[in-house]
């Protein structure tokens, strides 16, 4: 159900930020110094006093049996949602991009990281805005479901998945076609330059942080239509199943794998990290059932929580993966082919 702006509210919600704006803009009256930031203070008490004011009735209507229980259900298509997720996610990149691409190496790795997980806690304990850890479900997805390959006999499975399949792919060939262009062009190579060297780039006068900044909020809109095309997948969206150790570690595995600076290095290294990690727990657990029959009939008693120590397995199968990489293959499976003209 669509909330209307909230039923009219989003005219006072506006004044906040516009009572922030002109504290801040004060000095202009004469207003300046100590006297200058007290009115800012007291301009963001009066901001947060109103934006409670506004949200929590439309926070209580949301969670309300009338109000649908969550934002939106407008039924625009879900690729929509896709391309929101996008932008949501380069709006929050570009606020942590201006906090964090003036450092370098490991601290902005360490920044970046740090902001994420305040950002990730926020979200999941604001429950008067964002409803804290509770689901969404069921979430649309673009494609037919298994019910409707069905036709009057079991719902058919491969079909639906099939096609989900085939859009995720259209998306694929998209963002590498895109990349892949920018890549072989003169920006592509400010960019390799820029992360080469970046102060040999500065010194022949690129704006080094501002091409950062592009690169690190495009970035993040490819991560925002993953995130979304994944909710809709799954068609749940429960922020408690999302930990760090499946989607930001894992994620660094597969660029390190396959190769970073390699569009298809990359996506090699997805595909091959995703079969590991999904293959990894059925085979643990045929060899611990194996071993726990050998050792029940040696009378040693039978392997624990076959099921717990299966699913830990598969952390454990990607540490000899990636020391064998970086032995191996320190610049991934497929490297990056660094042409030299001259």
């Amino acid at each position: 159900m669509a909330l209307g702006c909230w039923g009219g509210r989003c005219w006072p919600l506006s004044w906040a930020p516009a009572l922030v704006l002109a504290a801040r803009q004060s000095h202009r009256v004469g207003i300046s110094g100590k006297w200058k930031a007290v009115l800012t203070v007291i301009a963001w008490f009066a901001a947060y006093c109103i934006y409670r004011s506004q949200i929590d009735p439309a926070a209580a209507y949301i969670e309300s049996e009338a109000g649908g229980k969550w934002v939106g259900g407008s039924g625009a298509h879900p690729v929509l949602g896709w391309l929101f997720g996008g932008v949501l996610a380069a709006a929050i990149a570009y606020f942590v991009g201006k906090i964090c691409l003036g450092l370098r190496t490991d601290y902005l790795a360490i920044a970046t990281i740090g902001i994420s997980e305040i950002i990730r806690a926020l979200i999941k304990n604001m429950d008067w805005l964002t409803r804290g850890t509770l689901t969404v479900s069921p979430i649309p997805r673009p494609v037919p479901l298994p019910d409707a390959y069905a036709g009057g006999g079991q719902p058919a499975l491969l079909p639906a998945r099939g096609g989900f399949l085939l859009l995720a792919i259209a998306v694929l060939a998209i963002a590498i076609l895109l990349i892949s262009r920018a890549y072989a062009g003169p920006r592509g190579r400010m960019m390799r330059s820029i992360r080469d060297n970046h102060i040999a780039s500065a010194s022949m006068g690129k704006n080094v942080t501002a091409r950062q900044l592009e690169i690190f909020v495009f970035g993040s809109v490819l991560m925002g239509i993953g995130g979304a095309m994944l909710v809709s997948f799954v068609q749940i969206f429960d922020p408690s199943s999302y930990q760090p150790i499946n989607h930001t570690f894992l994620i660094w595995v597969m660029v390190i794998v396959g190769g970073a600076g390699n569009n298809w290095g990359a996506v090699f290294g997805a595909v091959l990290i995703w079969l590991i990690w999904v293959i990894s727990e059925p085979l643990a657990k045929a060899v611990f059932d194996v071993v726990s029959y050998w050792s029940s009939t040696a009378g040693w008693g039978a392997i624990p929580d076959i099921e717990a120590r299966s699913a830990q397995m598969r952390v454990f199968v990607l540490g000899p993966v990636i020391t064998i990489a970086l032995r191996f293959a320190p610049k991934g499976l497929i490297p990056e082919v660094v042409r030299r003209e001259g």
